[in-house]
């Protein structure tokens, strides 16, 4: 009788990977130690408050990583001559 695989395991005091947003267009992924933020770079938000600039990806103000001390602030924009 075939047998369903289990999901892998993680390793004793391991803990699985937690992804969540921390703005508009960034997730981020803790994985133990690690963090890795996702921007998805084809996205264009909205001009800047200047309009010299229009946001790809923004936290706004700093933002907490979940389980950490640790806060992050990240602005991704691309010139205003770029975007036409």
């Amino acid at each position: 009788m075939p047998t369903t695989p289990k999901p892998a395991e993680l390793p004793a005091g391991a803990t699985a990977p937690v992804t969540t947003s921390l703005g508009d267009n960034l997730a981020a992924t803790v994985n133990g130690n690690i963090l890795t933020i996702t921007i998805d770079l084809s996205q264009r938000l909205r001009p800047s408050a200047s309009g010299k600039t229009v946001l790809v990806a923004t936290t706004g103000p700093a933002r907490q990583v979940p389980g950490s001390d640790v806060r992050v602030v990240t602005t991704a924009y691309v010139p205003m001559a770029l975007t036409a």
